[in-house]
């Protein structure tokens, strides 16, 4: 292998870790408004709904951080792609609106849904991110 080979595969391990470092980021951002949202269940009040949705806000900061990194990533793998289809935490205005406006477990447990389900699909791309990661660094050892 030739050093531009070697730096190649060095610059894609780099957008590499900074993806993974995203993922935690946005997982435990999911974690922590997937919290407060049960709390938010259990006790119906306004400003436990204000802080879930203060984290999901955050979360989707992070996300929007995440599918930059993901695209570099892709750049430094030319031949492998990653799917950046990461899932959106956005609810409908209406969601929204029901959340605040009904407070009731019914619309709490839609909420949580759609966190828990963003939270699958990034264990999912970490998985297929730690294998493109674990190839990077069987190419480097060799």
């Amino acid at each position: 292998m030739n050093r531009l080979e070697m730096i190649e595969i060095d610059e894609a391990i780099k957008a590499g870790e900074r993806v993974l470092d995203r993922l935690d980021e946005v997982y435990d951002y999911l974690s922590s408004a997937s919290n407060w949202g049960i709390v938010d269940a259990l006790s119906n009040g306004f400003i436990t709904g204000i802080i879930k949705h203060s984290k999901l806000k955050d979360a989707q900061k992070a996300m929007d951080e995440l599918k930059y990194e993901l695209n570099v990533f892709n750049s430094e793998l030319d031949d492998v792609r990653v799917e950046d289809n990461v899932g959106q935490v956005e609810m409908s205005d209406f969601l929204k609106f029901a959340d605040f406006f009904f407070d009731d477990f019914f619309v709490d447990f839609l909420v949580l849904s759609k966190i828990n389900e963003s939270k699958k699909k990034l264990e999912t791309l970490e998985n297929r991110v730690n294998r493109l990661m674990n190839s990077l660094y069987a190419l480097k050892g060799r």
